[in-house]
């Protein structure tokens, strides 16, 4: 499995344009390659948003590869260069471990 978190600082008022395309992109894709999306958003005093966007996916690292250009694309095609103030983006393998 693996685990993606994005953390933006976008213009005030641009965090609209980041879940249109976040939506785009679950209706494009479906449901079969991520197992969760969930957004956290908060709004800074100097007039900025801050999300952390994290997903889960069902690919291997390699199926990964070939497939985060989509994902990143829909989070920022959605949005024009100026709005974004700060991206990052860190990729995470997980192995999920059983007892017994």
């Amino acid at each position: 499995m693996i685990a993606v978190v994005q953390r933006l600082r976008l213009n005030y008022g641009c965090g609209s344009s980041l879940l249109a395309g976040i939506e785009a992109f679950k209706r494009r894709v479906g449901a079969d390659r991520w197992t969760s999306i969930e957004v956290l958003s908060a709004r800074s005093p100097e007039q900025y948003e801050e999300y952390i966007v994290t997903t889960r996916w069902t690919l291997t690292f390699e199926q990964f590869e070939r497939f985060h250009i989509d994902w990143y694309g829909a989070i920022l095609a959605a949005l024009r260069p100026s709005d974004v103030i700060r991206y990052e983006c860190s990729c995470y393998e997980t192995v999920l471990k059983q007892d017994g």
